[in-house]
């Protein structure tokens, strides 16, 4: 609807000035709206990196294993810490990254599918907290995407940006920037696009995203808002957790 509106609004200035030379000139675009989109997400980032903290939650929805499977998750990140909840499927888990350490408590599917442990330990340690440290190989895809810097990327729209606003998200008055899939699904092999609302107000965090990729037959739409920016989330290391290296099939 808004692209035909434009179109004709665009019709009807470009008919005016051929026929007559006494048409009132468009207002320049200030303040937000005068930047292109990458200096949009550039000014973003410069709020969003350096503060405190940040809450999230989000869905995705799915078509790839189950039909309309909708997976949520809910955290919050730091610079240099994080905490998230998800659910997808029959797998739930937490995640904790706090101090160069992170840690798991799953259920079975979970403990199987995400740091591949065999039945017979995922189902002695589910409900429990294990702990990873940078020396265990299951480390890195553990602690990815739960703190600030490597958490938003996944969001980020990448190739040709386009601008629009001011609209309104979750009562916010926002700027839209979209464009490709985030530079993170690059050599996926999935095609799709993306895009950010950020705050037109400053400072001018974003405040919400949406991601639309298609991969092999499948395809997945997700969404995230973010919330309470610059505030420091309580993140601390649970209590009796087992260390992966104690576990047989834990890596």
């Amino acid at each position: 609807m808004k692209i035909k509106l434009y179109a004709a609004v665009l019709f009807v200035a470009l008919m005016g000035s051929a026929c007559s030379s006494n048409s009132t000139p468009v207002a320049p675009r200030t303040g937000l709206l005068a930047l292109n989109g990458a200096q949009l997400l550039a000014k973003a980032a410069t709020f969003d990196n350096a503060a405190k903290g940040v809450h999230y939650s989000g869905v995705a929805q799915s078509t790839s294993s189950s039909p309309n499977q909708q997976d949520v998750i809910s955290g919050d990140a730091t610079s240099d810490a994080g905490q998230a909840l998800s659910k997808a499927g029959t797998m739930t888990d937490q995640v904790v990254l706090v101090s160069g350490t992170a840690y798991v408590n799953g259920n079975n599917a979970a403990l199987q599918n995400d740091i591949a442990l065999n039945a017979q330990d995922a189902a002695a340690y589910a409900g429990k907290w294990i702990s990873f440290t940078q020396a265990d190989s299951s480390y890195p895809s553990i602690s990815s995407s739960l703190t600030l810097s490597s958490l938003l990327p996944n969001f980020i729209p990448s190739g040709k940006l386009t601008v629009s606003g001011p609209t309104t998200y979750n009562g916010l008055q926002v700027v839209t920037v979209s464009g490709g899939l985030p530079s993170s699904a690059n050599g996926s092999g999935a095609t799709g696009n993306a895009k950010v609302y950020i705050l037109m107000k400053a400072p001018n965090y974003i405040v919400g995203a949406q991601v639309s990729l298609s991969q092999a037959g499948s395809s997945i739409k997700a969404t995230i808002s973010f919330s309470n920016w610059n505030k420091a989330p309580f993140i601390v290391p649970p209590p009796g957790s087992i260390s992966c290296s104690t576990i047989s099939s834990c890596k």
